[in-house]
């Protein structure tokens, strides 16, 4: 999936949709710095809070593509998850955080269960995916610079060599 927006997240059981081990990869067309999280679905959400963003909402029918669908941003931007302190102590929550911030904030963070940085790309291999677990990336570059990439190892036996060996074996 290409986004459109700063951030792009998976919806709640899109990670184990296929299977429950998946790597998911995040990339950066431009290669600008890239942060992919692992979280609860719930925290992902919080943490995005009124900014837009891309959201994975499954696969297609024939599998090789991701169905996403675009959030737009509802009223000031992203929460700041330190607004009510900033208040109290005088300080002005940051309203429209530029990419990079959205980036370091996102890494600097500690609500999430794992996490990797990097420039370009980044990947996390995921094994036994539980329920409610989301990805969440964001690109240093901006809107339209992020790509998401889901892949599942799907292995399939070939019956009719099984068979044709066995059958071999019964006339031998």
């Amino acid at each position: 999936v290409e986004s459109a927006t700063d951030l792009i997240m998976t919806r709640d059981n899109v990670l184990s949709i296929v299977k429950d081990d998946v790597t998911v990869t995040a990339t950066s067309k431009s290669g600008a710095p890239v942060t992919l999280v692992i979280g609860t679905s719930q925290d992902a959400k919080g943490w995005i809070g009124n900014a837009a963003y891309t959201e994975v909402i499954g696969v297609e029918a024939d599998r090789t593509k991701l169905k996403a669908e675009s959030h737009a941003a509802n009223g000031t931007g992203m929460v700041n998850p330190n607004a009510q302190n900033a208040v109290q102590s005088g300080a002005q929550p940051l309203a429209e955080p530029s990419s990079a911030d959205l980036v370091q904030q996102l890494a600097s963070s500690d609500m999430w269960f794992k996490q990797a940085s990097g420039e370009g790309t980044v990947s996390l291999d995921l094994e036994n995916v539980p329920s409610g677990r989301s990805a969440l990336a964001a690109s240093a570059a901006g809107p339209g610079d992020l790509t998401l990439t889901l892949t599942w190892k799907v292995e399939q036996t070939n019956t009719l060599a099984i068979i044709a060996f066995l059958a071999a074996c019964v006339f031998a």
